[in-house]
């Protein structure tokens, strides 16, 4: 004797069918917020990218925003599937920096900030580049994901050059004046004095 199916009322389906929906719903909405997020981020002027260790070598890295091509010279496509292709622009000065900044990353678990110099494929001049990179750990404290921002900043770079060299001309122009030049604080300590103060005080050392 053959044993019954129990029957599928038609309220359980319904109620099938409408947690599928919720389900849809939902997928949909996430879908929606990725993609307004990957707009945002490919929208900003720094290159954004993201990396997944627990993926398969050659997929470890599921995003890199469209401002990479712009800072770095070369097509995305490239970047998600040989990364070690950048290898050769990087400034052979701070490759080392580069590799100890990496090794600091993976023992230390925490963000970092360096800066290194690129050189551009498309005009072979060299750009300065400030890149940090966020880690995250798992319950374990593996090291699971990184995220990085990368932006080009030569002309800050080139400013703050300008700077210095403009302070070191200031106090080379001062010390070697004939007059003498007190820099005094608001307590009346004297924070700086040239040269020739010494030598009209008599004074051998402030």
């Amino acid at each position: 004797m053959k044993k019954e199916q129990p029957q599928t009322s038609v309220s359980d389906l319904e109620e099938e069918i409408e947690k599928l929906r919720g389900q849809l719903a939902t997928q949909i909405k996430l879908n929606e917020t990725n993609m307004g997020l990957e707009k945002v981020l490919n929208a900003v002027s720094a290159a954004v990218y993201h990396i997944d260790l627990r993926k398969e070598e050659g997929e470890r890295i599921t995003f890199v925003s469209s401002s990479l091509e712009q800072i770095f010279g070369m097509p995305k496509e490239k970047f998600l599937t040989d990364k070690k292709a950048f290898i050769p622009y990087y400034h052979p000065e701070d490759l080392e920096r580069i590799r100890a900044t990496s090794a600091e990353l993976e023992k230390e678990k925490a963000p970092k900030t360096y800066y290194y110099r690129y050189r551009h494929p498309k005009n072979n001049e060299y750009i300065w580049v400030e890149e940090t990179v966020t880690p995250s750990v798992d319950d374990k404290g593996n090291l699971v994901e990184i995220f990085g921002v990368a932006r080009n900043v030569t002309e800050r770079k080139q400013y703050e050059e300008k700077l210095l060299e403009s302070r070191e001309s200031y106090k080379a122009l001062v010390d070697q004046s004939p007059d003498g030049i007190i820099v005094a604080g608001f307590d009346q300590r004297i924070i700086f004095a040239n040269n020739a103060v010494l030598e009209i005080s008599g004074i051998k050392s402030l």
